[in-house]
């Protein structure tokens, strides 16, 4: 069944604010588009965070006790627990105004779709925020199990294999790979959503003396509380455009950086901030006026990507069909120079 899910209070506060911020967001995402644009005080919004956020803290909290007790440490497990710990949370706290106009637009199912993909996330990445419980390392009983036998000085054979086991645990000593995982590229792309949220916002702030006065404009959004609707109404249309394009990107770099055997984070961040700028340039240069909107969300993503995959071994070569054994000799082997002489 493998180790159970470490119960760490960082990682459960975390995911219950993620929850408590979804809930916040959808509420005024959907009562902007109803027309109520007005703003929300600081007080409202820590309370509209807050409510939520401990309404799925109590759900998911006892749901992790109960999964361990029944030793249920699968992430889809834990993703399925995330569903109904933010399909209740945010249940309570919307208004039934808000319900009743949604079913007369005909989103109930994008709203309860919505909800439920963002809760099915936050357990995926919760199993990866606290780790999997397990004991002290154990340095001296590798050491012993590597060591050489006494009186011999061959390393043994486990070693060799790059595999050693010490009773309780296996360690691994091969190549390695990050693993490909579309719900680790579909969790990244979330998160480099509301990173396009906030690049947006800062370029938007950082230029806009050439439209219009909008400076006095932003200033009165600050002022009224209005700018806090404008930001959540922007940070759902990111993430809707990040969850499209940013999966098979972050996907495809990953199969990009396997293929030469690259898995630091480093190599990752880099890669998600040149694609964007390549993509550009390949488009005559002027492309990077619309890449370069995707230059930080990438290069987040592919971060956190790496951070949710993990490694696995790298993978052996496919098996071969032999059909005349005498080619079963190395690729520089001299009998491939060599044509035999017959008559």
């Amino acid at each position: 069944m493998g180790r159970p899910v470490a119960t760490k209070i960082s990682a459960h506060i975390a995911s219950a604010l993620l929850a408590g911020a979804f809930a916040t967001a959808l509420r005024r995402h959907y009562a902007a588009w109803e027309g109520d644009l007005s703003g929300i005080t600081a007080d409202q919004l820590v309370l509209g965070v807050a409510i939520p956020a401990l309404i799925f803290a109590a759900i998911f909290g006892f749901g992790h006790y109960f999964l361990r007790y029944r030793s249920q440490n699968a992430r889809l497990v834990y993703s399925l627990l995330g569903v109904v710990a933010l399909l209740t949370a945010t249940a309570v706290v919307m208004p039934a105004e808000l319900y009743s106009a949604a079913a007369e637009d005909g989103v109930i199912s994008i709203f309860i779709g919505m909800t439920a993909l963002v809760g099915s996330l936050i357990g995926f990445l919760h199993v990866r925020s606290a780790g999997r419980v397990h004991d002290e390392d154990e340095i001296a009983q590798v050491e012993a199990a590597t060591a050489p036998k006494e009186g011999s000085a061959e390393t043994p054979e486990n070693a060799r294999l790059g595999l050693v086991e010490t009773g309780s645990d296996g360690f691994f000593d091969g190549p390695l790979q990050v693993v490909s995982s579309w719900s680790a590229a579909v969790t990244a792309a979330l998160v480099g959503g509301i990173a396009h949220t906030f690049y947006t916002g800062f370029v938007m702030l950082a230029f806009s003396d050439g439209f219009g006065g909008r400076n006095s404009r932003l200033a009165e959004q600050f002022m009224s509380g209005e700018i806090l609707s404008s930001i959540v109404f922007g940070l759902v249309f990111s993430i809707l455009i990040c969850l499209f394009f940013l999966p098979p990107a972050v996907f495809g770099l990953n199969k990009l950086l396997t293929s030469r055997g690259w898995t630091k984070m480093s190599t990752y961040l880099i890669a998600g901030a040149v694609a964007p700028l390549a993509v550009g340039l390949m488009m005559l240069g002027i492309g990077i006026f619309v890449t370069h909107w995707f230059i930080l969300p990438l290069c987040v993503a592919m971060g956190i990507y790496r951070h949710l995959a993990g490694l696995e071994p790298a993978s052996l070569p496919e098996d071969i069909e032999v059909r005349d054994r005498r080619t079963l000799v190395g690729e520089d082997h001299v009998r491939r120079r060599l044509h035999r002489i017959s008559g």
